[in-house]
């Protein structure tokens, strides 16, 4: 492989996952319109253990007395924060002790904030905006920010450093935080799982990669996996939050999998957003995204979609210029 389709490739793979551009590659000014929202699925939630649908007080009953809760969600669909923001009301009225760690803040900004006071999303906000990272605080996080900041939750970083995580890949470096090395090292890639999220990273890369291209992505989702872990591990709160992509909370190839190498008795519940289709209505309908074999969750919430444009326009585009 040339170096600067491995440099493009492995720029996509720690970069591009946080964006939440349009079409033209350009932030959106506000959140994405919802379409399906009368939708027979939207608001309902999918107990897949149980096999029934359910509501969110029903949700709130099951997860009450987990160690663990992994929210996912898709990064530019507001209404999935919004539900985010309603199981940390909850969380609020059970007296427990809680951290809320994030995807979207990494440990560059930490440093940052640490210390600092700020008692509105908004501050939080200006202050994590000293860093470009791409990600849209304003247009999507506002809600789970203040859902967070009023319960009085600890605030935690789940994400590594693009550039360093950019120079991890690349360069195959050493420079791996000692704690994500040593859950790396202790958690190996099975090759059952390796294809699948190469075939996976394909997938959602509008199957404009081949195999070879897509191991840097696995190795980036890996090193972010771990990353992940350590942070909710190294709480000392008596129940750990994760808010983060779908995939990173899937319980095959995800986080789960990390936490549950350094933690067997671990109580872990983790939650998929889902946005509907239309004409799906049956959940098993959506178990062909995930592989085919079930739903790699404990629950999924389906939401109305966020309306925009087919990423892979954009994608395919940018993708063939170079």
């Amino acid at each position: 492989m040339h170096m600067a389709q491995l440099i493009y490739i492995v720029a996509m793979s720690v970069g591009l996952s946080c964006f939440s551009v349009n079409a033209a590659g350009v932030k959106s000014a506000q959140p994405h319109d919802l379409l399906f929202t009368n939708h027979p699925l939207v608001n309902r939630i999918y107990d897949v253990h149980r096999k029934q649908l359910i509501d969110a007080s029903q949700l709130f009953e099951r997860i009450a007395d987990a160690g663990y809760i992994l929210l996912g969600e898709n990064h530019d669909n507001i209404s999935h924060h919004r539900n985010q923001a309603l199981v940390i009301e909850f969380l609020a009225t059970t007296h427990r002790s809680v951290s809320v760690a994030f995807e979207m803040i990494d440990d560059n900004q930490y440093k940052f904030i640490k210390g600092s006071q700020f008692t509105t999303a908004h501050e939080l906000i200006d202050l994590l905006n000293h860093f470009d990272t791409g990600w849209e605080y304003e247009n999507y996080y506002k809600p789970v920010f203040d859902s967070v900041i009023r319960s009085g939750f600890i605030i935690s970083p789940a994400n590594i450093d693009s550039n360093r995580l950019m120079n991890i890949v690349m360069q195959e470096s050493a420079d791996v935080p000692a704690e994500t090395a040593r859950i790396l090292s202790s958690t190996p890639l099975t090759p059952e799982i390796e294809l699948e999220m190469q075939k996976d990273i394909i997938e959602s890369h509008c199957d404009m990669l081949d195999a070879e291209q897509a191991l840097p992505m696995v190795l980036a989702q890996r090193i972010r996996d771990a990353t992940i872990a350590a942070s909710l591990l190294n709480s000392k709160s008596d129940l750990r939050v994760l808010i983060a992509g779908n995939g990173h909370v899937r319980r095959d190839s995800g986080v789960p999998r990390y936490l549950l190498a350094q933690d067997r008795t671990a109580i872990i519940v983790t939650v998929g957003m889902f946005e509907v289709d239309e004409g799906r209505n049956d959940v098993s309908a959506y178990a062909e995204d995930w592989g085919g074999d079930g739903l790699p969750f404990d629950y999924v919430w389906f939401t109305a979609r966020a309306d925009k444009e087919d990423p892979c326009i954009e994608y395919i585009r940018q993708h063939e210029k170079r």
